[in-house]
């Protein structure tokens, strides 16, 4: 590693997935920065937007920037965030707290969770899930 890059670098401004190989294709490496994904323009007037970052199989991990999204909870994914940039207060079932940059959270399924952004700059987190995640079948909103 060249001095000044650490792994926290690493895992901010890039992912770097190897591809499951077949007889039939050799593995495939991709390589994707966050912010290319969700740059400046990415939320526009949405509360929340999320977008593919990576996908090996069935083994996929989300980028997204929220302003908030509604108490919500899901009975067939487990999620792990990890918070790329900016500050928001997290509900995860009946506890409430501050998250931050480097923040990872684990969030079991059926646990209802919600996010909300504090200060001016944007929210962005990565979100992996069980695998076969379909958010848009398994979202239930609360409130």
């Amino acid at each position: 590693m060249k001095p000044g890059l650490t792994l926290k670098s690493l895992l901010v401004g890039t992912l770097v997935v190897v591809g499951s190989a077949t007889a039939a294709d050799a593995p495939k490496i991709t390589v994707t920065n966050v912010d290319k994904i969700v740059g400046p323009d990415f939320l526009g007037d949405k509360p929340v937007k999320f977008a593919p970052a990576a996908q090996i199989s069935n083994v996929g991990i989300l980028a997204g920037q929220v302003k908030k999204i509604r108490l919500h909870t899901h009975d067939l994914e487990d999620h792990v965030v990890y918070v790329v940039r900016g500050q928001a207060t997290a509900r995860l079932g009946d506890e409430r707290r501050e998250v931050g940059p480097g923040d990872l959270i684990s969030i079991p399924k059926r646990v209802p969770h919600s996010f909300e952004q504090k200060g001016a700059e944007a929210f962005v987190i990565l979100v992996n899930a069980t695998p076969g995640w379909d958010p848009l079948n398994d979202t239930k909103y609360l409130e």
